[in-house]
C-alpha cells in the first residue's frame, strides 16, 4: 500500500477544515446558531470533515483506552442508558443502508478486525464532534434556551453514537478471541 505523504494530508485536513468552518459560518448566519437547522448541518458537516480527515491519516487508534474496561464487558451500563433503543432507531432510520454498495460483513477474523477497527474510529469522531460542538455552544449561545438544538443533537448525534462503539466492541473482540486472533487487531 502506498504511503500518503504528509503535505497531501496537511491540505487535505487544511482544506476540509477551512470549507467547513466556512459553510458553518454561512449557515449560521442564514439560519442563526439557535436554530435546528444550523445543529444538525454543523454536526453532519463536522461527521464529513472528520471522515475526510480519518480517510487521508489513516491512524491506528491502538491506545488502552480502546480496550473495554471491566465494567462495559457485559454491556449493562450501556443498555441502562438505551443504547438498545437508539440501536433499533438507527435501524427503523435504515442507517446501515447509507454504507456503501457492496459493502457486507463476512463472518471472518478480518472482516471482525475491520469492525473493530471502525468502532474505534467512529467513537474518536464522535468524541472530537462532540466536543467541537460543546465548544460552539459554550461560545455561540447565552442561555440554555439557545443552546437547547445543539444540545439535543450533541447528545443524539454524538453521545449516543459514542456508547453505542463502546457497547459493541467488547462483543467484537469476544468473537476475535472465538478465531484465536490477537485483542489489538491492525
Amino acid at each position: 500500500m502506498k504511503e500518503k505523504s504528509s503535505l497531501k494530508i496537511w491540505l487535505t485536513g487544511l482544506l476540509a477544515t477551512g470549507s467547513v468552518a466556512l459553510v458553518c459560518f454561512g449557515v449560521a448566519k442564514f439560519l442563526g446558531y439557535h436554530s435546528f437547522a444550523f445543529a444538525w448541518t454543523l454536526n453532519f458537516l463536522l461527521m464529513a470533515w472528520f471522515t475526510s480527515l480519518v480517510s487521508a491519516i489513516l491512524p491506528k487508534l491502538d491506545a488502552s483506552y480502546f480496550l473495554p474496561k471491566p465494567f462495559e464487558k457485559d454491556g449493562k451500563i450501556y443498555k441502562y442508558a438505551g443504547v438498545l433503543a437508539y440501536r433499533k432507531l438507527l435501524a427503523l432510520l435504515r442507517w446501515d443502508k447509507m454504507m456503501p454498495k457492496g459493502v457486507t460483513v463476512q463472518p471472518n477474523a478480518a472482516a471482525l478486525q475491520q469492525l473493530e477497527y471502525n468502532t474505534r474510529v467512529s467513537e474518536t469522531g464522535h468524541t472530537l464532534i462532540f466536543l467541537l460542538v460543546l465548544v460552539v455552544t459554550v461560545v455561540m449561545t447565552d442561555s440554555l434556551k439557545q443552546a437547547k438544538w445543539l444540545w439535543f443533537t450533541n447528545i443524539l448525534l454524538n453521545v449516543y453514537p459514542v456508547l453505542l462503539q463502546r457497547y459493541n466492541r467488547p462483543r467484537y473482540l469476544r468473537l476475535l478471541q472465538r478465531f484465536n486472533v490477537a485483542e489489538r487487531p491492525k
